[in-house]
């Protein structure tokens, strides 16, 4: 009973899982590209109708019975996966290269710029301070000597900062801040990481990650047509059916199975006056298909019929399927619950139509 109702919600709707995972995708990367709020709003909009219709240009190219429409929707479609197909190998391309770079950064006290350059200023402020004091030591003017031990008091309280800072990015080394620090600097992701994402990974050898990408994203957007194009609201079944003819089946002769009693004598006979043959093979042709695909061993549902007939062009009168449906009961074609008793649709065919 699970593993039927995992079939048929697949089929019928398992387009929209790949649909929302390329979705997500896609508006994760615009905000990526994004230099602000507004744009980012912008970009996520584009994404989201370029993934959202791209799906509904592959059905209506599929439906279009003229050559020209059916270009025009063929091209829209193949434009808008483009899109989606590129910015997902794009943006996953640029994500695992963000990811080596990230993984190769280790801040040390030997490797660290930012404590190798304030270490060359203490140098410095402390070869200014050496240098003053030798002039102070040499000068005999009570203003330069004023002058002197105003720069050397400046010039000590620099070089008390500049240890302090020293000291405190040695902490930060130790303790892994600093290499935490420069892995989210570097994970910051620009707009010439996407778009020439691709290019640099080839040209740089990374084409094993490029294929893996490229079969992971196009499987996605494969995923999207073959679900539409599965039975049940499918295309696929709508295009089989519809090119199938309906053939009249030969009537069966009378000597077939005895006709069965009413449980109720009183019950009123069924109005079958306005059901013709016509009508029970396009009945059986329809309600049969899930018995026929292997799917379920009752008759399509009312509701299911009427939109197929709809899909297709045709009308639907529910009251002629009514009449139908207890033709087929009193036919013992099916039961009470819609239980396809007779599987072969010729030898149901004869009982209904015996039984008209």
């Amino acid at each position: 009973m699970t593993l039927k109702l995992y079939n048929t919600l697949t089929d019928r709707y398992g387009f929209i899982v790949p649909l929302v995972v390329q979705g997500g995708m896609v508006v994760v990367s615009m905000l990526a590209l994004a230099s602000s709020t507004l744009v980012g709003i912008g970009y996520v909009l584009l994404g989201i109708a370029a993934v959202a219709f791209a799906p509904r240009a592959f059905e209506k190219g599929i439906h279009e019975k003229s050559y020209i429409r059916k270009s025009i929707y063929f091209v829209n479609y193949g434009l808008l996966a483009f899109y989606s197909i590129f910015i997902g190998i794009s943006f996953s391309l640029a994500g695992t290269l963000k990811l080596n770079e990230i993984s190769g950064i280790n801040i040390t006290v030997d490797n660290d710029p930012v404590l190798h350059s304030l270490e060359g200023a203490l140098l410095e402020l402390g070869s200014e301070s050496e240098s003053e004091s030798i002039e102070f030591s040499q000068s005999s003017r009570e203003s330069t000597i004023q002058g002197i031990q105003s720069r050397q008091e400046q010039s000590k309280n620099e070089i008390i900062e500049y240890r302090n800072k020293i000291d405190q990015r040695i902490a930060d080394i130790t303790d892994g801040h600093a290499t935490r620090q420069a892995r989210s600097t570097a994970a910051t992701m620009t707009a010439d990481d996407i778009f020439k994402s691709v290019p640099v990974a080839w040209r740089t050898g990374r084409r094993i990650q490029v294929l893996f990408w490229m079969c992971l994203i196009f499987g996605i957007e494969l995923m999207i047509i073959n679900a539409l194009a599965m039975p049940g609201s499918t295309l696929r079944t709508r295009k089989k059916i519809e090119k199938e003819p309906i053939t009249k089946k030969p009537r069966a002769k009378k000597a077939a199975p005895k006709k069965p009693r009413m449980k109720n004598p009183t019950q009123k006979k069924p109005d079958t006056s306005a059901v013709t043959q016509k009508a029970i093979h396009n009945w059986l042709k329809v309600g049969f298909y899930g018995l026929e695909s292997g799917r379920s061993a009752k008759t399509l549902a009312k509701k299911t019929c009427e939109e197929f007939q709809l899909k297709m062009g045709g009308t639907f009168d529910g009251e002629q399927f009514d009449k139908i449906e207890e033709l087929a009961r009193k036919a013992q074609v099916i039961d009470k619950d819609n239980n396809i008793l007779v599987a072969d649709k010729a030898t149901a065919a004869g009982l209904m139509e015996f039984n008209l």
